[in-house]
């Protein structure tokens, strides 16, 4: 049973976001795509895994994604996917890499060939093994010493070559072999049921600021509403509605996907005037009309009101 699905990341959400209010000439465009891009590729590799674990006993285990946890050093560990069975938990890490790999052993690297050029990554298997390491403590913390926590590199292109230096074990096998080496179960399922809730109610979202990232102000934002037509920054707001002026499109609700934006890149919280200098609405009495239909929560009085867009975002499809 699946308890945590796989979602898109926050940081493609925000890097779609930066690049839709960017100017296409701006420095920083070319690193922010290629960023995008690798991101969006690793997120596709998570995915194809799903296929294969949908065949997994599922009246027998729990499977959550994109789980990250702090360990008892206060660093960060974000682990792909988790499988709890009564007998073991599996933790895997999946590359999503096209080309031949090398997996170095000596030199504890991988090494993907590609169109005659050569790239050297850290090696995954370290990687896993540092989250094996991390989570089995976590385990112990939490009074869960009997399970086995088992590490494994899945790559998820079935066009990637894999080669390995003579040291290097096999990678990848099938869970279900795995979880009949053991024996006996080391817990019932309402046990494991009970870790699986407890990882899920400990995990914390990256969210990092993405503007920071890349040294961008927010005077560098593309301003207002997106025509969902045509896609021009061309839409002004009259009477209730949004129109666009490059292709006459109508819209009652274009204002939404704005403020998501806004909530992804400068903030969760907005008010008036921030309202109505990123969606170009010169009235303060119409700002404050789209925002109260909106009822979202609010504090603060009548002047200065404040306004919380996670709800807004939540609802939102991005």
């Amino acid at each position: 049973m699946i308890l945590k699905e796989r979602t898109v990341p926050l940081v493609i959400k925000k890097l779609d976001a930066l690049l839709r209010r960017l100017p296409s000439d701006h420095p920083q465009w070319s690193r922010i795509e290629e960023d995008l891009f690798k991101y969006k590729a690793g997120y596709q590799g998570e995915k194809s895994l799903d296929y294969h674990l949908s065949f997994f006993p599922k009246e027998r285990s729990f499977i959550l994604h994109d789980v990250r946890l702090v360990d008892d050093f206060q660093h960060f560990f974000q682990i792909d996917t988790i499988i709890i069975t009564p007998r073991v938990l599996i933790i895997i890490e999946v590359k999503n890499l096209i080309g031949t790999l090398y997996f170095d052993q000596h030199f504890n690297q991988l090494i993907r060939s590609i169109d005659g050029k050569e790239e050297s990554f850290i090696n995954p298997i370290l990687q896993v093994d540092r989250q094996k390491r991390q989570l089995s403590q976590w385990l112990r913390k939490h009074n869960f010493i009997n399970l086995s926590v088992i590490p494994y590199v899945v790559v998820s292109s079935p066009k990637t070559i894999i080669k390995a230096s003579s040291n290097q074990s096999e990678i990848a096998k099938k869970v279900e072999e795995l979880e009949l080496k053991f024996k006996s179960d080391f817990y019932t399922h309402k046990e494991i049921r009970r870790l699986a809730k407890l990882l899920i109610k400990q995990h914390q979202l990256l969210d990092q600021n993405i503007l920071d990232k890349y040294n961008i102000g927010n005077i560098e934002l593309l301003t207002g509403v997106i025509c969902t037509n045509c896609h021009h920054f061309s839409m002004v707001r009259d009477k209730g509605n949004w129109i666009c002026k490059n292709c006459l499109h109508v819209s009652k609700l274009a204002h939404i996907s704005a403020l998501v934006d806004y909530f992804l890149l400068i903030g969760n919280s907005i008010n008036n005037k921030q309202v109505r200098d990123f969606l170009h609405i010169p009235s303060i009495y119409n700002a404050s009309r789209l925002l109260r239909k909106l009822n979202l929560p609010s504090s603060g009085t009548k002047k200065d009101k404040i306004h919380y867009l996670d709800e807004l975002s939540q609802q939102s499809s991005f």
